[in-house]
C-alpha cells in the first residue's frame, strides 16, 4: 500500500508542474500583449507610407488603364478577351511587356505594346481610325487656332479629325498671325499628326469671293485654296490670280499695309474660247502661245479668238509646230500625230 500512495504523489506532482507551465505561458504571452500596447509598436509606418494606389503591389504585380477613342472596342491581352474600353486590367506581371489589342467594328485593329511598372501609373490609349479614313492631329504652337479643310470649319487646335481618304486644302489660321496653308493628302488607315508653327509678321487680310465660286487663289504663283476665302498676307505688295476652269482668269495687284483688310469680289467671265487638243502619243506636252497648258488630252481654256500658236512635245519625237483660229463660244478641236524621231 506504501508503494502506491507514493506513486500517486509522483503523478500530482507531475500534473502541477504541467498547470504552472500552461499558468507561466499564458502570462507570458499577455506580458507580451500589454507592452506592445504601451510601446505603440504597429508595424513598419514608412513601408506603409510609400505603397501607392494606382502602382501595383510588392508581390510583383500592376495594375494597367485601358482606354480608346472613340470608346467600347474589345481589348485582347496575350491573346485572351479582356472587356471593352475603358477599363482596368489587374494582378498583371511587372515590368512585363504585354501586347494589347484593339477590336471594333469598322475601325482598324491596332496594337499596342506596354511595359508594366510596377512604381507608376500604367495607361496606353489607343487612337482608333474608321475603315476607309485617316486621322489627322493637328496642334499648333498658338492654342485655339481655327482649323479649316476645303474652306470648312473643323474647330480649334489641338484636335483629331478623320478624313476619308483623298487630298484636301488644310488651313491653320489665328488672329494676328500668318495662315498656315498646304495640301494634305490623307490616306486610309493613317495616324499622323501636324504641329504647326504660327508667325507673328506684320501683315495684312485680303478676302476673295467670285461668281462663280469655287476658283483657284495663287497668291506670288503659290496656291492659297478656293474662293470664297480670307488669307492673311505679309505687308506688302503681292500678285493675285483667280484661275477657274472655263473662265477667263483673272490678274491683280493687291498692296496691303499693316493691318490692313481688301477684299477682291469678282463676276468671272466665260472663257471667250476653248480647245479642245488631242495627240498620238497621248501626254504629249501641250504649248499654246509659248504658255505651258498641260499634256494631251486636254481642253484649253480661256483662249481670246483669233490665231493662236501651238507646240506639243514628247520625248523621242519631233515637236509639233502650228497656227490654230479660235472662234469664241465655238468648240475648237485639233488631233495631232507626232512623228517618233
Amino acid at each position: 500500500m506504501e508503494k502506491r500512495e507514493r506513486n500517486w504523489e509522483k503523478i500530482e506532482v507531475r500534473f502541477l508542474n504541467k498547470e504552472i507551465k500552461l499558468f507561466l505561458t499564458v502570462f507570458l504571452v499577455l506580458s507580451i500583449g500589454f507592452l506592445s500596447s504601451k510601446l505603440n509598436i504597429t508595424g513598419n509606418v514608412n513601408y506603409i507610407d510609400n505603397v501607392q494606389v494606382n502602382s501595383g503591389d510588392t508581390n510583383g504585380q500592376a495594375s494597367l488603364y485601358v482606354d480608346s477613342d472613340p470608346e467600347g472596342a474589345s481589348v485582347y491581352i496575350s491573346n485572351s478577351y479582356a472587356g471593352q474600353t475603358p477599363l482596368t486590367l489587374e494582378s498583371l506581371n511587372s515590368n512585363q511587356n504585354y501586347n494589347i489589342l484593339f477590336k471594333k467594328v469598322l475601325y482598324y485593329d491596332i496594337t499596342k505594346s506596354v511595359n508594366l511598372d510596377p512604381v507608376n501609373y500604367n495607361e496606353v490609349k489607343a487612337d482608333l481610325t474608321k475603315i476607309g479614313e485617316g486621322n489627322l492631329n493637328v496642334n499648333s504652337n498658338i492654342k485655339e487656332a481655327e482649323i479649316y479643310i476645303d474652306n470648312e470649319y473643323r474647330g480649334n487646335t489641338p484636335k483629331k479629325i478623320s478624313l476619308p481618304e483623298g487630298v484636301y486644302d488644310l488651313k491653320i489660321r489665328k488672329d494676328n498671325y500668318l495662315d498656315y496653308f498646304l495640301q494634305k493628302s490623307i490616306k486610309a488607315g493613317q495616324n499622323e499628326n501636324l504641329l504647326v508653327n504660327l508667325e507673328n509678321i506684320e501683315h495684312g487680310n485680303l478676302y476673295v469671293e467670285t461668281n462663280p465660286n469655287g476658283a483657284k487663289i495663287f497668291v506670288d504663283e503659290t496656291y492659297q485654296g478656293n474662293t470664297p476665302s480670307l488669307i492673311t498676307l505679309t505687308k506688302g505688295t503681292h500678285e493675285i490670280k483667280i484661275v477657274k476652269e472655263s473662265y477667263d482668269t483673272e490678274n491683280y495687284d493687291i498692296s496691303l499695309d499693316k493691318d490692313e483688310r481688301k477684299d477682291l469680289i469678282l463676276i468671272l467671265d466665260h472663257s471667250l474660247g476653248t480647245l479642245f487638243v488631242s495627240s498620238e502619243p497621248l501626254g504629249s506636252k501641250i504649248y499654246v502661245d509659248g504658255n505651258y497648258q498641260g499634256v494631251s488630252p486636254k481642253i484649253v481654256s480661256g483662249l481670246s479668238s483669233g490665231p493662236h500658236t501651238l507646240k506639243l512635245s514628247k520625248e523621242y519625237y519631233s515637236d509639233y509646230l502650228g497656227t490654230v483660229n479660235i472662234k469664241r463660244l465655238y468648240p475648237n478641236n485639233i488631233y495631232v500625230s507626232l512623228e517618233r524621231k
